[in-house]
Formats: C-alpha cells, sequence, structure tokens
C-alpha cells in the first residue's frame, strides 16, 4: 500500500500532469522539506520523473538553479507486469536447485552476456564495467574504495514494485555483480524502499 502522503502526490500528479514542488506544498498543504523527502522517495522507486526547466522564461537573465517539474513515470501506471513477473520468478526457482547465487546463473548469463577477454582484465576494470552494465538496467550504482574492499552501491532498485513478494531479487542482484566483476561479494547494506533510512544496497568485494 502507499503511504497517504505519496498518494495525494501521485494523485495531484495524475490531475495535473507536472507540478514543482512548490506548487505540490502549496496545494498539499505540506512544507516543501516534506514535499521534497517523498519525491526523492518516489523517485527511487521509478514512479515518478523530474525534469529541470530554466527559473525564467528569458534565458539571458535567467539566474539560480533550474526549477524542477515533477511528472508520473511510465511506471506509475496500472499494468499486470508485477503480476506477471512475480508468476515467471516463481515458476523458474521451482525448476532450481536452492536459493544461492547458482540458482539465478542461467537467467543472468542470458541477462549480461560476457565477452571473453573481460575476464582478464584487472578488478579495477571489472567494476567500472559491471557499473556500466548494471546502470544500462536502471541501477544507478558506482563503486569505491574501501578499507573493507571495494564497495558498489545501488541507489535504484529495478525491482521495487515486487519486491516484497519477491525477497529472492536481492539474491538477483548478487548474482549479477558476481557475475560481471567475477569475485564472490557479500551484501553489507540494504535499501529501505519504506522509510527511506538507508538509501542504497551496498555490496563489498575483496
Amino acid at each position: 500500500m502507499i503511504p497517504q502522503t505519496r498518494k495525494r502526490i501521485l494523485d495531484y500528479l495524475h490531475r495535473h500532469k507536472t507540478a514543482t514542488t512548490a506548487e505540490l506544498s502549496n496545494s498539499l498543504g505540506m512544507t516543501r522539506a516534506n514535499i521534497q523527502h517523498h519525491i526523492q522517495i518516489l523517485r527511487h522507486e521509478g514512479t515518478i520523473e523530474s525534469i529541470s526547466s530554466p527559473p525564467s522564461a528569458n534565458m539571458k537573465t535567467a539566474r539560480g538553479r533550474p526549477t524542477l517539474f515533477h511528472s508520473l513515470s511510465f511506471n506509475a501506471f496500472p499494468d499486470n507486469l508485477p503480476h506477471l513477473s512475480k508468476t515467471l520468478i516463481g515458476e523458474y526457482l521451482k525448476t532450481t536447485p536452492g536459493k544461492d547465487s547458482r540458482s539465478f546463473k542461467p537467467l543472468i548469463e542470458s541477462m549480461f552476456p560476457m565477452e571473453s577477454h573481460h575476464f582478464s582484465s584487472s578488478l579495477t576494470q571489472r567494476l567500472s564495467y559491471a557499473v556500466y552494465r548494471l546502470n544500462q538496467h536502471s541501477y544507478n550504482a558506482r563503486w569505491e574504495a574501501h578499507h573493507q574492499g571495494p564497495q558498489i552501491s545501488i541507489s535504484v532498485c529495478p525491482y521495487s514494485r515486487i519486491l516484497l513478494d519477491c525477497p529472492e531479487l536481492c539474491l538477483l542482484d548478487a548474482s549479477i555483480i558476481e557475475h560481471l566483476i567475477s569475485n564472490p561479494v557479500k551484501q553489507t547494506a540494504k535499501m529501505d524502499l519504506q522509510h527511506f533510512s538507508c538509501p542504497s544496497c551496498i555490496f563489498t568485494t575483496a
């Protein structure tokens, strides 16, 4: 169930097509900070998208930060894809032994085919390549060095609409990263899609 505040934002955008944070604040009777908090969550869920526009129609005299206009994304409109996805994943897992990284190997090899020369590259090159491939699939990923080992963080979950019903998809993400970097990974943080207290999933490798 969508929290009431975010439902009001989505209903407003459905009626008015686009709106700024200020317009949502005035119309819904909430502070801009509160609106912005929920907008950020909806963006990470992929439910809305924001595009910038200059603060004035006169480009020569426009100053300050561009104004963001929020609108519903394609994901906000009803469809049967979540039900279909859950069903297909459930049927797929019935045919695989156990629920570990091996469960998704055939699926991942089809989703992320690899070139043979990739396996001889350095870990740094493989990490950069993994981030590039993940971002092709809307993960909003990046990697950075860490004292525990290199870390890949993912700040957008492409499967957020069905994740609660298909928690195995977190294992799929880990398996995809292991496949792309040819190294085992451990998930050390998990994104909180409900309260946004943890904004990213983090995977660490040696």
